[in-house]
């Protein structure tokens, strides 16, 4: 990073002799007391009088310590067999660019490897004279984070290629050894590291560990931060349950039928009354009655995406009939073109700002392209994004899917129902405004009797649904 851009990127910059002042993107700075400057290597010097750290300076920008050190220029990397013959290097080359080249028999180079090149670990005789199975190896992404271990007395190595490239070959060398792969923080080095623990799992290493850096991306910015080895932290995406804990009790949305954290499933053939029930359910926590079909139920924030019904016919079941008063409770969207296969960020964008605890969904097959009798693309919707959505915002959302021609149960793959964890089905004749409702499964409870519900107008206006 040039002096210029960096710069750029801060406020309140002014210059004072020979380095420049800004404040400071690290803490609320209003006297700017950040200290920039341009050391001769090329490199910037960063320096926060308030006492923020250089690291926390540039993470605070998006940028890393390693953004604001001198380039060294080109820098080879060799790799050896085991008798520490050269077989190839890499080349590093100002700006992140690397090159390959390889050791022919008489001593010269060519650039490439080609596909006949023996691969081999970075820094592969130094590792094998290690003795000691319990001394442990580190295994990085980057020859220069490999180095960065040595000159600290921690033994490490690397593959050519980067992410996703290490080789069951390389693995063989670290039968009965102790190895501590360090993961990049991104996409591609957790996948890296998967590989590379999967690998040496089955070559036989003795122990394998996982660490990432405490701040920063990689090994070199872990050390750029000023930490050491020790200072690894053991990452995980996943929250582990605490059995010393008691359960939080279950908490019902609709009592018996969907609690709070639940994805559910509302099916039925076509005009039988499913809208009916979700948006008798939606008005119900809107205004805070307290009970739906005999059930308590939740007050509370609904977020109704309708991919079915007009308008007019919205307006006059939720107003006119159901009657909806208390209007800042539910965000209704009306044919607005939902799409959770391709833009499933959109809903996560509307739960973070309207924060409901029930999202409706009217219909599942209207938004999505998936192929319903597929687990693998059903299960990018239901597990990847709606299931989530629900535990991590402590709500619950329901579903309405069609039956089967056959009436046999919800259209389309058996993972669509497995997925879930309530199904509820409804049963009648279609627009006869009777219909049956029962739990065909449940996570929670046993399959309760089911009730039968009528749709009933009301003399001088207005619907209720009774149970009978």
């Amino acid at each position: 990073m040039k002096l210029e851009e960096l710069l750029e990127e801060l406020e309140g910059v002014r210059k004072q002799g020979e380095y420049f002042m800004a404040r400071c993107p690290a803490h609320d700075d209003s006297t700017a007391s950040l200290q920039v400057s341009e050391h001769e290597d090329g490199g910037l010097g960063v320096f926060c009088h308030a006492g923020c750290d250089v690291g926390e300076v540039m993470q605070s920008m998006g940028h890393t310590v390693k953004d604001i050190m001198p380039d060294s220029g080109e820098s080879v990397y060799t790799y050896r067999d085991e008798e520490g013959n050269p077989l190839y290097d890499v080349v590093r080359k100002p700006g992140k660019e690397f090159a390959q080249r390889k050791y022919l028999a008489d001593g010269s180079t060519e650039w490439g490897l080609g596909d006949n090149m023996r691969r081999v670990p970075y820094r592969l005789p130094e590792i094998l004279q290690i003795e000691d199975p319990d001394r442990f190896i580190f295994i990085v992404e980057g020859e220069k984070d490999a180095d960065a271990l040595w000159e600290r007395g921690y033994p490490a190595t690397t593959n050519v290629g980067g992410a996703g490239k290490w080789s069951d070959d390389y693995s063989r060398f670290f039968e009965g050894r102790s190895m501590v792969v360090v993961q990049d923080r991104d996409d591609a080095g957790r996948k890296h590291a998967a590989q590379v623990m999967v690998s040496l799992k089955d070559a036989g290493a003795k122990a394998i560990r996982l660490v990432e850096a405490r701040s920063g991306k990689d090994s070199f910015d872990h050390f750029a931060y000023g930490y050491d080895v020790d200072d690894f932290v053991e990452p995980s995406l996943f929250h582990p349950l605490d059995f010393t804990k008691r359960p939080k009790p279950v908490e019902w949305l609709l009592e018996d039928y969907v609690a709070v954290g639940d994805l559910a499933l509302y099916s039925g053939p076509p005009g039988i009354g499913k809208s009916w029930v979700t948006m008798g359910l939606a008005t119900a926590m809107a205004n805070g009655w307290g009970t739906f079909l005999g059930k308590p139920v939740m007050p509370g924030r609904v977020l109704y995406f309708d991919e079915e019904n007009p308008q007019d016919v919205i307006t006059s079941r939720m107003v006119q009939k159901l009657g909806l008063q208390n209007f800042d409770n539910i965000r209704y969207i009306s044919a607005e073109g939902l799409r959770l296969d391709t833009h499933p960020e959109l809903l996560v964008q509307e739960v973070m700002l309207y924060q409901p605890k029930l999202i409706v969904i009217d219909s599942l097959a209207r938004v999505h392209a998936k192929e319903e009798n597929s687990v693998a693309e059903m299960g990018e919707i239901l597990n990847q994004v709606l299931k989530p959505l629900a535990r991590k915002n402590d709500m619950a959302v329901v579903l309405i899917h069609h039956s089967d021609k056959g009436g046999h149960g919800p259209r389309g793959s058996g993972d669509i129902e497995a997925a879930v964890d309530v199904s509820i089905e409804l049963k009648g004749a279609a627009g006869a405004g009777m219909f049956s409702v029962r739990i065909r499964k449940s996570r929670r409870l046993k399959s309760p009797d089911g009730i039968y519900v009528e749709i009933v107008d009301l003399p001088g206006g207005g619907t209720r649904l009774e149970v009978k």
